[in-house]
């Protein structure tokens, strides 16, 4: 399995209390044989890093010895304020941190995580970009020991503990809150992150947070339409100049095809991927989009029945951070993409998540977030002495959650909660999943992109509301192709038809979850419930009959059940979010050997 690039870092503050930790740095570079660059850094004596890019070396890496050394993952898109600026990005950044030290993190633009090494103060600098849109997760150990790596298999053991709360935000959710992961001790570095390590002290602050402000200046549609249009033609431009061998993935939807206009609009002939199942309609449409551009298109079918055997690698791949193991067998795929493009072109939405709502419960819930006390099935899967210290940790990381978005306004906090949440932790997940193949371009999260969207009036981001303007009046001849009606990714409808007449599947979950479920599960988890929870699954029978109680029976407690049995995740999501994290931890000892 393919690495995922980044910077590895451990700062060791044991060596601090040794007689002089001081030292010159040393740098060393190695071709890591695939056109990349791996670079080890040692210096002060305390800090220690690892960079593993697909860039070149001098794409990543500037090194002064004793002054200000450079080493960066990704690329950047832009520097704000720049006239002309170089090939060597690294070489820029050093330039701005000399000029004004770490004020300069709001003026660059592109997808990156980066590291300074400033030997004059013996200090070191580690930020991420605004969207956060590459992985980093960091560890401190009892004796304040920091250790940072761009997946969460590398900075745990067979041993550590697992989070139970986290664990059902991902049943719920599919993915985590906040910076939270599966494991306690392991926290997820969030957008816009900036860590600060010296000899006295590790510090970690946010330089910046997505902010609701509706502009003054009232602005007509035709304008909005006219300025979010060069501004994806801008966000576009911006990372096809940095990087290589494109491609884009088209779905079926209104983001993809935004950023296909936008392509031919620029005159690129980029060609066109999509992939799916023959249940949904994404790749039909994706062909009449691409053959209507006069494009070229690839298209790679997904198996429809589950694929056994590839279950257990999609969920080592995953890194346990979203819900994968619904599209299992993505390896091939992308290693034949790989193997010609460098680049994975893609939209994501940023326009309108979701149509309005009223109030703070509903921006929750349209964003895929409620109280387990809201997710019966899934509550019940608890052991009987977890269930009230759960329901009451996962009810007070939601009110965190409501507490840090700092947003009265309905609206506002649904699209906060996405930003942060949903896009930052389960959407990210899946492109920075994709790196361990090819570099991401997301023209449509673009910094002076969200800018603008965190200006727009509330009416312009109902349900995708201004994006679909620009579709409208500026790429008409891609809007007359209808968008599709049904995805073609795996869902929940899916499984639950192959759970009752695909044997091979069925058998594979039991003994998953009811003969092999990880100790440390099994721990909490409630099994006589799991094994009825799973019995009737393969049986195809209806999931309210295991709630069935005495007391429905009697006349008008019906009406009841509709509050008490509320249940948001469909019974085979659980499951299949459920299979994905046992199949992590069983396997565990081998991701970490």
């Amino acid at each position: 399995m393919n690495s995922i690039p980044g910077i590895t870092i451990h700062y060791n503050t044991s060596a601090m209390a040794s007689n002089d930790v001081r030292g010159k740095s040393i740098v060393q570079s190695i071709d890591n044989g695939s056109g990349g660059t791996v670079v080890n850094l040692s210096v002060f004596g305390w800090f220690e890093a690892i960079l593993n890019t697909h860039n070149n070396f001098t794409q990543s890496v500037i090194s002064n010895p004793g002054k200000v050394s450079v080493f960066l993952d990704g690329y950047i898109s832009e520097i704000v304020g720049a006239t002309e600026v170089s090939e060597s990005f690294v070489n820029e950044i050093m330039n701005l941190y000399n000029r004004e030290g770490m004020n300069f993190l709001l003026k660059i633009r592109g997808s990156y995580s980066c590291l300074i090494i400033d030997e004059v103060y013996e200090k070191a600098f580690f930020f991420t970009d605004r969207r956060g849109s590459r992985p980093v997760f960091y560890k401190v150990n009892n004796d304040d020991n920091v250790h940072i790596s761009s997946e969460v298999s590398n900075l745990v053991t067979h041993d550590d503990n697992i989070d139970v709360t986290s664990i059902f935000e991902f049943l719920s959710f599919g993915s985590f809150y906040a910076d939270h992961t599966l494991f306690s001790d392991v926290k997820n570095l969030e957008q816009a992150s900036l860590l600060t390590f010296s000899e006295e002290a590790f510090s970690k602050e946010r330089y910046w947070r997505l902010k609701f402000s509706p502009n003054e200046e009232q602005k007509s549609e035709e304008m909005l339409i006219e300025e979010c249009n060069d501004l994806i033609l801008q966000a576009t431009k911006r990372i096809l100049k940095q990087t290589e061998k494109p491609f884009l993935f088209l779905s079926g939807g209104t983001d993809s095809r935004i950023i296909l206009g936008a392509l031919l609009a620029l005159n690129e002939t980029i060609p066109m991927v999509s992939y799916g199942t023959k249940e949904g309609d994404d790749l039909s449409v994706a062909k009449m989009l691409a053959n209507d551009s006069v494009l070229p298109f690839t298209k790679f079918a997904l198996p429809d029945v589950p694929p056994v055997n590839a279950f257990i690698e999609a969920s080592e791949n995953s890194d346990c951070r979203a819900e994968m193991i619904d599209t299992p067998g993505m390896r091939d795929v992308y290693e034949k993409l790989s193997s010609e493009y460098s680049l994975f072109l893609n939209g994501d939405e940023c326009f309108g998540w979701k149509n309005i709502v009223t109030t703070r419960k509903d921006a929750f819930d349209c964003v895929g977030m409620c109280e387990l006390s809201r997710n019966y099935f899934l509550g019940q899967l608890l052991s009987k002495d977890r269930i009230k210290d759960v329901k009451f940790e996962f009810k007070k990381r939601l009110s965190k959650l409501y507490q840090d978005a700092e947003e009265k306004n309905a609206n506002n906090l649904k699209d906060f909660l996405y930003y942060e949440n949903r896009l930052g932790n389960m959407l990210n997940a899946f492109t920075g999943n994709k790196l361990r193949y090819f570099e991401q371009g997301r023209p449509l999260l673009d910094e002076d992109i969200m800018d603008f969207v965190a200006c727009l009036p509330i009416s312009m981001r109902d349900d995708k509301y201004l994006l679909r303007k620009v579709l409208d009046v500026k790429y008409p001849d891609l809007k007359k192709i209808p968008l599709s009606a049904k995805d073609s990714i795996p869902a929940s409808s899916f499984f639950k038809k192959q759970m009752a007449k695909n044997e091979l599947f069925s058998t594979f979950v039991y003994e998953q979850l009811i003969e092999n479920l990880d100790d440390r599960l099994s721990s909490f988890i409630n099994k006589v419930y799991l094994k009825q929870f799973i019995m009737s699954l393969i049986k195809g029978d209806s999931f309210t009959s295991i709630s069935t109680r005495w007391w429905m029976k009697l006349p008008g407690m019906w009406r009841l059940s509709s509050v008490i049995y509320t249940n948001k995740i469909p019974p085979v999501t659980m499951m299949m979010r459920l299979l994905q994290i046992n199949l992590y931890l069983k396997n565990m000892p081998k991701i970490t050997s």
